[in-house]
């Protein structure tokens, strides 16, 4: 990082400081974090809205963990003032993802579900110019969403389209064939639980969550309990 600033070289120094910060996050040194995303921000006052969004949202995130709500207040009117101003779609994208997935985390659903649309419609503007990543990760938050809301039917729509054209079986998704494996379930639907169900066999041994693993084991448990498979299911 010191070597970046005394050679004037801004953007290995806005590198350095995005990964300190991001370790400092990642081991709870929160306080820590803070300084460097906002060592971070300064150094991208010259640059467009979309780098400076995402480093105010996780300002808000971490000032929220420490309950440094003054701060927190700070920059969502930060942000909010950077939408206002901005015509930068990917600044808007990801102001609308982030009040979604901060209003889901407070279990107002039916407000980051209005949040999440207001994103997907964004990422599908986007889209036009062959940018599809924010469309599909906009599919994946809606259908979380409705997943958690015990949408199933919609679940499985949006998190089917987040896969995108992609057929083959990715470690990546798995999160997303364990919400479709137990949609399907809980719609009946056995043969296409069956599919996601053996999807996620292949990957088990690549997942490291003991949450996600139980999650796995239960669902299987459940599925074979509705074959009436009650031995299996044990």
């Amino acid at each position: 990082l010191n070597g970046f600033h005394e050679q004037g070289l801004t953007s290995g120094e806005k590198s350095a400081l995005q990964n300190i910060a991001w370790i400092y996050s990642y081991l709870g040194r929160i306080s820590d974090a803070i300084i460097y995303y906002e060592n971070l921000l300064q150094l991208f006052q010259d640059d467009e809205d979309a780098y400076k969004m995402p480093v105010a949202g996780e300002l808000c995130q971490l000032n929220s963990l420490i309950g440094n709500m003054d701060e927190k207040l700070r920059y969502s009117k930060y942000m909010y003032t950077l939408y206002l101003g901005s015509s930068d779609l990917e600044a808007h994208y990801i102001y609308f993802s982030y009040n979604g997935e901060e209003s889901q985390g407070q279990g107002r659903y039916d407000i980051a579900e209005q949040w999440f649309l207001k994103a997907l419609e964004t990422a599908r503007i986007q889209s036009r110019t062959d940018n599809l990543n924010n469309e599909y990760l906009s599919y994946f938050d809606l259908g979380s969403l409705y997943y958690k809301m015990g949408r199933y039917s919609q679940a499985n729509e949006y998190l089917g389209r987040s896969l995108g054209n992609n057929t083959e079986i990715d470690i990546n998704n798995y999160l997303t064939y364990l919400m479709m494996a137990e949609s399907c379930l809980k719609l009946d639907d056995i043969e296409r639980c069956q599919k996601y169900l053996d999807d996620l066999s292949l990957l088990e041994t690549y997942i490291e969550e003991p949450r996600v693993l139980g999650k796995l084991y239960s669902l299987r448990g459940s599925y074979n309990a509705q074959l009436h498979e009650y031995e299996q299911s044990l």
